[in-house]
């Protein structure tokens, strides 16, 4: 579906569109159209998702959590196509200029979405992220959770704890030195497993059977 989609002439003039009118986007519109293109197997040297690229990396001061995110994912996507899995190491840098701004959103943010987005992004660019920042983000989460803001059983809420394992799996250093985290984040999940997504659950597992507790 992809390829016949790509191969019409008006996904290519859709492009030009969206080329044509780039300024007249909201920041994190243009993230989350990097983002989907990906999803299209669109390189990242595309003059259009280069130009998307270079106007938000002017204006990274001032981007929001959702374009942060989006442009995170669309900068490292999971999809990525083979030839471009040998510079994934210049994506994930291309991020580095966000660092500042990420942990603004970071120190003042304020619900679990939030804590969500920002965890997404900490998991793309885990090279790049200093234990001090990890630090920030254990001590919001372990507040959040103290705060019952972590205690509904929705998605929303089941999807932001999932999103810190995750980084459990991807900083596994750091958090083996913060093992008190990592107990009261996977201990939070206790009772509320069956109300899981299958991949989340999968996530928590590997974790518990790194870490061993709780049973």
């Amino acid at each position: 579906f992809n390829s016949q989609l790509k191969d019409s002439p008006q996904y290519s003039k859709l492009l030009g569109l969206i080329h044509e009118q780039l300024h007249q986007f909201p920041h994190n519109e243009l993230a989350f159209i990097l983002m989907c293109l990906g999803r299209f197997q669109e390189p990242l040297y595309n003059p259009l998702l280069r130009d998307i690229f270079l106007l938000l990396q002017r204006n990274m001061d001032s981007l929001d959590l959702d374009a942060l995110s989006y442009l995170s994912v669309g900068l490292r996507p999971n999809w990525l196509i083979h030839t471009e899995r040998d510079f994934r190491m210049v994506w994930r840098m291309a991020m580095a200029q966000s660092l500042p701004r990420l942990q603004h959103h970071l120190l003042n943010c304020t619900s679990p979405e939030e804590l969500k987005q920002v965890a997404i992004c900490f998991n793309r660019i885990t090279s790049i992220i200093s234990y001090r920042m990890l630090d920030q983000l254990a001590d919001k989460a372990m507040c959040m959770i103290q705060g019952g803001q972590l205690d509904k059983v929705d998605q929303d809420h089941l999807s932001t704890l999932n999103k810190l394992i995750v980084l459990v799996k991807n900083t596994d250093q750091w958090h083996q030195e913060h093992g008190n985290y990592v107990y009261t984040l996977t201990s939070h999940l206790i009772g509320k497993t069956q109300h899981m997504r299958p991949n989340h659950v999968i996530n928590l597992a590997e974790v518990l059977l790194s870490y061993g507790e709780p049973a």
